[in-house]
């Protein structure tokens, strides 16, 4: 009896539609991540070494050190770990790329392998993917203590969607796919795991499903509209520039650019989705005689109350990332005129604006998609006695 009871508890735990579709999305991600994604660049081979002498031949001038270093560092990769490689590392006054290393440094070379053997290493930066993973590994174990599963879920839809941009996203807009399409698609997809994930195969999932398609399309129509109307082109940092002359002057950047503001503020979107049909879900639950229009109404309410915050948070997020080019503009003194019809800050503008606009739309359309469905699923009393979804995730 006892055993009957363990397995039972087992299958209602772990053989469930919920588990079995998480640990689904996190063997996709590992396939991904490790059978996908573009090739290496042919005869280069990236290393992690660390500085064990330098000769320092440079000179400061100004804030800016110009010269060059003779560098010996030991490879600590394991293809190639223990041998020692020299190079001289030029530095050339360009901040951006010029990278000074000290005896003890970790940094990233490039090595140039020639029938298995190093000819050539080149010093491309410093080691920062140890500090990258330590942090990974904080936020992990601290969202897992105190979400618990919901947490490991949660942590499951941010890898799924690291992975996804890495290995589909980015490689579909080099080989020429629609830009618009795949960063469209991408996140209904990001939305649709992450509301299965959190909310699980539910109603709430459902209508924040349905709520957030609808948001993103016309969401995406808005930011098309616009950003043809302010004529942007794209071309709103050196990195556009260098990716067409890389090879890839066929890529629409309009169309990319119009992309990243439509994946920037889908999250934004899923968090009022979700929080709408929670709270609808909540209030049906407490109280199944109300009508249609009383639990779309109460998710208005709580829609009105996450736009307060979200709007404000999604303006410091974009705030924030441009710091430094409103900075420059503030040195410059330059007019509000004129920095409002800089192509950059318009680009910025736009991605705020349409990005909170995108949320104020979604709100109410995922309290009517809640409130319909959950007065269908709660209405009756005795769909509650007999429903076995009541002690779910509804």
């Amino acid at each position: 009896m006892k055993e009957n009871k363990m397995r039972k508890k087992f299958r209602d735990r772990v053989l469930n539609r919920d588990t079995i579709f998480v640990a689904a999305v996190l063997i996709i991600s590992i396939c991904l991540f490790l059978f996908t994604g573009q090739k290496k660049e042919e005869g280069s081979t990236p290393v992690m070494a660390r500085v064990v002498q330098m000769e320092d031949h440079t000179n400061m001038i100004g804030l800016i050190r110009m010269g060059k270093q003779k560098v010996t560092a030991r490879i600590l990769s394991r293809d190639y770990q223990g041998q020692e490689i020299t190079m001289v590392n030029n530095l050339i006054g360009y901040i951006l790329i010029d990278r000074y290393v000290k005896v003890g440094d970790k940094a990233l070379f490039m090595l140039d392998i020639e029938n298995g053997k190093i000819q050539r290493a080149k010093l491309v930066d410093y080691d920062r993917q140890s500090w990258q993973l330590i942090m990974l590994v904080i936020f992990a174990g601290l969202l897992i203590l105190f979400a618990r599963y919901t947490g490991v879920k949660a942590f499951v839809s941010f890898i799924f969607t690291v992975v996804v941009l890495l290995k589909i996203v980015l490689p579909s807009v080099l080989k020429g796919y629609d830009p618009l399409f795949v960063c469209a698609s991408a996140a209904i997809l990001f939305g649709t795991v992450t509301l299965l994930l959190v909310g699980g195969f539910s109603i709430r999932a459902f209508a924040g499903i349905i709520g957030l398609i609808i948001g993103l399309i016309l969401s995406t129509g808005l930011t098309v509209l616009f950003s043809e109307s302010m004529d942007l082109r794209g071309m709103t940092c050196e990195y556009a520039i260098f990716l067409l002359q890389s090879g890839y002057g066929g890529i629409d950047l309009t169309r990319i650019l119009v992309g990243s503001i439509i994946l920037g503020s889908s999250g934004a979107m899923v968090d009022i989705t979700i929080d709408v049909a929670t709270a609808v879900r909540e209030v049906a639950k407490a109280n199944p005689a109300l009508s249609a229009w009383r639990l779309i109404h109460s998710g208005f309410e709580v829609g009105r109350a996450a736009l307060g915050t979200m709007v404000t948070t999604l303006l410091l997020a974009y705030f924030g990332v441009s710091i430094f080019l409103v900075l420059m503009f503030a040195a410059k003194d330059t007019s509000l005129t004129r920095f409002l019809n800089i192509q950059v800050v318009s680009h910025e503008i736009l991605r705020t604006l349409a990005g909170s606009i995108g949320m104020v739309m979604i709100a109410p359309i995922t309290a009517v998609i809640a409130g319909l469905l959950y007065h269908r699923a709660y209405g009756s009393p005795i769909k509650i006695a007999t429903n076995p979804e009541v002690k779910g995730n509804n």
